[in-house]
């Protein structure tokens, strides 16, 4: 709940409405917050921990890999052991992609190996993080050049999600899609 609050005040002191909406940016947005957290919330690390986690992954999805794999890596620094655990396993699954993305491949394998140790221990139904690590996986094999490998996971991701959620569920026809692209890249590359 406070990372929640923490993250709504954010927003909430960008008030487009305050200044020019054209001069405030995603990644500015970004920044304030981290500056914000790591001044207001230096006696909770738990949830500074949490907060980065938020941003980092932002960074991410933003493309600022270098800031996210910084802040990720500090966020699972400052979680305690009782943090909630399916939030550091999505946190070691983030890097691992980041990891991947940058040529760091050992890293990469790394983190999907701390991911699946954290959701090995999490209350959380197998079933609904297991596709998700099998196409991170694949995708670390994809990018190494292990193309079969990368359609087997693939493939075993989409059965899984096709089993579990049905197969007219929006994450089965991802796993679908993935499984078709790796077949014609491999096609192409024959």
């Amino acid at each position: 709940e406070e990372v929640t609050r923490f993250v709504s005040r954010l927003f909430a002191e960008a008030d487009p409405s305050a200044r020019n909406p054209r001069d405030v940016s995603a990644l500015d947005l970004l920044a304030q917050g981290r500056e914000a957290a790591e001044r207001e919330l230096t006696e909770q690390p738990g949830v500074l921990g949490r907060v980065l986690q938020v941003i980092g992954t932002s960074y991410a999805e933003l493309g600022d890999l270098g800031s996210a794999r910084e802040l990720l890596e500090r966020s699972l620094a400052l979680q305690p052991d009782s943090a909630v655990v399916e939030a550091i396993a999505d946190t070691w699954l983030t890097l691992a992609d980041l990891h991947r993305k940058l040529a760091d491949y050992e890293a990469a394998n790394a983190a999907l190996d701390s991911a699946q140790a954290a959701y090995e221990i999490s209350d959380t139904d197998s079933r609904h993080w297991l596709a998700d690590l099998l196409n991170s996986r694949a995708n670390l094999s994809f990018a190494q050049q292990n193309f079969r490998e990368a359609e087997a996971l693939h493939r075993e991701a989409f059965e899984l999600r096709e089993k579990t959620l049905g197969p007219q569920a929006r994450e089965t026809g991802v796993s679908a899609n993935n499984v078709a692209a790796r077949l014609i890249m491999q096609r192409d590359r024959a």
